[in-house]
């Protein structure tokens, strides 16, 4: 299994970790408000199916995705191949040709429709955060929804606004260095600026360095929201989510060679 909530550097040479599994001890979720109401049920037997059918959607299973995965899964993929160009970009600190070219890969993996061709799952981070937010909100709009349900929906509201934030900012600078005809030190520095917004908007950042990765707007990501529903599947008593399919194909695109944006 490839993928784990767990953070990790990156800077250009080291990927999001989703399979390292390399823990960032700053990266702790700031639980102080995360506790429900005194009067939400501590468990949620009877939800709706339509309402079953929505969480499902996100964590498990949507029509449409690569390999049939939920949106969330499919979206965090998206952000490990977007982090692993970037490390590949900064492998030969001397081939510019090499360190812009593999921007389009980073691009594809997060809006495949701003580029023509590239590797990755070919769905887009953007899209399928695009879609969290959306069948959250469903889920929370349901007749019948969960006391815990609506607690949390803000939250991944909050999460997936700011993930689509960072993901704006990401493509922004990965289109400059696209372009950049700077030498290779500086681009070397703006690859080390992008893997950390891409870590950002997938895991969340500490922006106000206090230890903690806040419940805001300022400091989530992606990985927040997936909190939040895991929250409200146990509760639900829907056990947790599904695996990644074992035929995912991360390990190829941790071994492309450096050439691989040419």
């Amino acid at each position: 299994m490839f993928f784990s909530l767990v953070t990790a550097s990156t800077a250009v040479g080291v990927p999001l970790g989703l399979g390292a599994q390399t823990v960032d001890s700053t990266a702790v979720l700031d639980s102080a408000t995360l506790a429900p109401p005194v009067n939400t049920p501590l468990t949620d037997t009877s939800l709706p199916l339509q309402v079953v059918e929505y969480l499902t959607a996100l964590t498990d299973s949507f029509p449409d995705t690569p390999y049939g995965m939920g949106l969330l899964p499919t979206g965090m993929v998206e952000a490990e191949i977007a982090s692993v160009y970037v490390r590949i970009a900064g492998q030969d600190s001397v081939d510019v040709r090499n360190m812009t070219g593999n921007m389009r890969h980073v691009i594809h993996a997060i809006d495949p429709g701003l580029v023509d061709g590239g590797l990755g799952l070919g769905y887009g981070f953007k899209r399928a955060v695009e879609g969290v937010r959306t069948y959250a909100q469903l889920a929370a709009d349901t007749p019948g929804a969960s006391e815990t349900l609506l607690f949390h929906a803000p939250y991944i509201e909050g999460a997936t606004t700011a993930a689509l934030s960072q993901a704006d900012d990401a493509l922004a600078l990965a289109r400059r260095i696209q372009s950049s005809q700077a030498a290779p030190g500086e681009i070397l520095r703006q690859l080390e600026d992008l893997g950390e917004i891409i870590r950002g908007m997938a895991f969340g950042s500490d922006r106000d360095r206090d230890g903690r990765i806040g419940n805001d707007a300022t400091e989530s990501g992606l990985a927040q929201a997936q909190y939040h529903l895991a929250l409200i599947r146990r509760v639900a008593q829907l056990g947790p989510a599904a695996p990644l399919p074992e035929s995912l194909p991360i390990p190829v695109f941790v071994r492309e060679p450096t050439g691989a944006g040419r």
